[in-house]
């Protein structure tokens, strides 16, 4: 598979019944190592830019599993849990697309 550059994403995925847009921002309040985040309330995934397009795809995969698991299906999942997961699906998708 060939990795996506930031201009190939979506501007919106749908998890579950609810649209999340996808943004790229420069900064994260309060944590300057922040990569990622899923916001259930505003309904976005925010990627920081800068990142590879390896550790990009890698964010989006972990913030979706944020919020398909714990937003979208109300499931209480450890962060270890996305981890494995987000590396589970990476791979996946790397040796199949």
């Amino acid at each position: 598979m060939k990795l996506p550059k930031k201009r190939d994403y979506p501007k919106s995925l749908r998890l579950g019944d609810e649209t999340y847009k996808i943004k790229f921002v420069r900064k994260f309040k309060g944590c300057d190592e922040t990569l990622g985040e899923c916001d259930p309330e505003a309904k976005e995934i925010r990627i920081k830019y800068g990142q590879s397009d390896e550790e990009t795809f890698k964010t989006l995969i972990h913030e979706i599993c944020h919020g398909l698991l714990e937003f979208e299906h109300d499931l209480k999942v450890k962060h270890r849990l996305v981890y494995g997961i987000e590396r589970a699906l990476y791979q996946f998708l790397i040796d199949n697309f």
